[in-house]
């Protein structure tokens, strides 16, 4: 009975880690205030065509915008979060080498823009994480997640 509920705390404790993930990267990326009354960013989402870890050129901008942020405030850190759609055509061993290269594609670009290489935290989410709902949708999953953390 024990295990049953262990199991049951481990589900709950999953579900609600999904749901505050899905929260926080669904929060405005535009702007939010920190409690200095400044303007912060929370996430910014990086776009990718599909089976390929270069930037789709609408993403560019986004990039550039989070590097001067990161080098503006160095009391801030980049967690950069690699996905994998669920139409593209890879399996285990590939799925992980494409959004590690995305993720290695994006931390690049960020130190070539200026961003000290130690404020970077690369993380690879294959499918783990991808937020399509049907067919339709799966461009969303082909990104790369830019989550800024305050120190």
């Amino acid at each position: 009975m024990l295990r049953s509920y262990v199991g049951i705390f481990r589900l709950w404790h999953a579900l609600v880690g999904a749901v505050m993930f899905f929260l926080a990267a669904c929060a405005p990326t535009d702007r939010l205030d920190n409690v200095r009354g400044k303007s912060i960013p929370t996430a910014t989402f990086l776009f990718f065509d599909k089976d390929s870890a270069t930037l789709q050129p609408d993403s560019i901008p986004a990039l550039r915008e989070a590097a001067a942020y990161l080098v503006q405030y160095d009391n801030t850190f980049a967690r950069i979060v690699g996905h994998v759609a669920p139409d593209e055509s890879t399996s285990g061993a590939v799925e992980q080498r494409i959004d590690t290269q995305r993720t290695m594609s994006v931390g690049t670009q960020l130190m070539e823009l200026g961003v000290q290489a130690g404020r970077i935290q690369p993380f690879s989410a294959g499918r783990a994480e991808n937020m399509s709902t049907t067919a339709a949708d799966v461009d969303i999953d082909r990104r790369v997640d830019i989550i800024f953390v305050v120190n």
